[in-house]
This record gives structure tokens, C-alpha cells and sequence, in this order.
């Protein structure tokens, strides 16, 4: 049985169902909720402010679930994945970050010079193996902002 790699889905040569992943979202956004200028604090999103299902279809029907987490951006360094969660089911739930909001004016003195928390950018990667060993990825976007 040849297999090939067409549309982001690995075809079966015989014919058989291809295996395939969706996401039921493509991205998710988390707002952060910054302090006044003059003030700084450490911001931990909480596990229910992100949730991802993947649901996979074709293949041989038994499939594993692996989540990897890629920072893309993040200028600063304001931003750290605090737990990475259960990483080895269809629902990704329970992932977590902190950001450390900066003071960025002091009274006394003026701007102090940092530009505090402006935004970071997250790949959260799938990847679904069937028992066959075939394997197919998708991406779900997160974008943390401060609000």
C-alpha cells in the first residue's frame, strides 16, 4: 500500500479513507488585563481561557493526539508558557501562560523607559498518528494582547 502527501492530508493509495485533522476553532485570542501605568503585576491566564478540540477522521480509526506549543513572538520576553498541560488528547484545554506587566511611568520620574506588554504570538501545533503510523498536522493560532 503506497501512501503520498496531497492537501495536507496523507493519501491512501489504495483508495481507503485518507487520514485528516480540523480544529474546531483556527485561532484564539486572549485579552490581557494590564495594570495602570504607574503600577506592574504578573498576569496567569487560567486553563479554561483556551480550548481547542482536534478531531481526526480516515486512517485505520485509532488515532494518538501530540500538542507541541512554538512561541513565534514575543519582542520582550513579557511571556512564558507557566504549565503546558495535558498535551496527549483530542482537547486542548488546560495550557497556561504568565505575563509580567511591566511598570512603564513612575510618577516621580516619568516614562521609565519599558513599553510594556504590547502582544505574544503562539503556534499550538496537533500532530494525529493512526495505528498505521500515518500522521497529519494543523495549527491553531493564540495571540495573548493586552487590554
Amino acid at each position: 500500500m503506497g501512501l503520498h502527501w496531497q492537501y495536507g492530508v496523507v493519501q491512501n493509495a489504495s483508495g481507503a479513507a485518507a487520514l485528516s485533522v480540523a480544529l474546531d476553532s483556527a485561532e484564539t485570542i486572549l485579552a490581557i488585563n494590564l495594570p495602570q501605568p504607574d503600577q506592574s503585576s504578573v498576569v496567569d491566564t487560567s486553563a479554561a481561557d483556551l480550548d481547542v478540540t482536534a478531531t481526526a477522521s480516515g486512517g485505520d480509526g485509532s488515532y494518538s493526539y501530540a500538542w507541541t506549543v512554538t512561541e513565534e513572538d514575543d519582542l520582550d520576553n513579557l511571556v512564558t508558557v507557566l504549565a503546558a498541560g495535558t498535551q496527549n488528547v483530542a482537547q486542548y484545554d488546560d495550557i497556561t501562560w504568565r505575563v509580567i506587566c511591566p511598570q512603564i511611568f513612575d510618577p516621580a520620574t516619568g516614562p521609565t523607559g519599558s513599553q510594556g506588554f504590547l502582544e505574544a504570538v503562539y503556534t499550538l501545533t496537533c500532530t494525529v498518528t493512526d495505528g498505521n503510523g500515518d500522521r497529519v498536522t494543523i495549527n491553531h493560532g493564540v495571540t495573548l494582547g493586552g487590554q
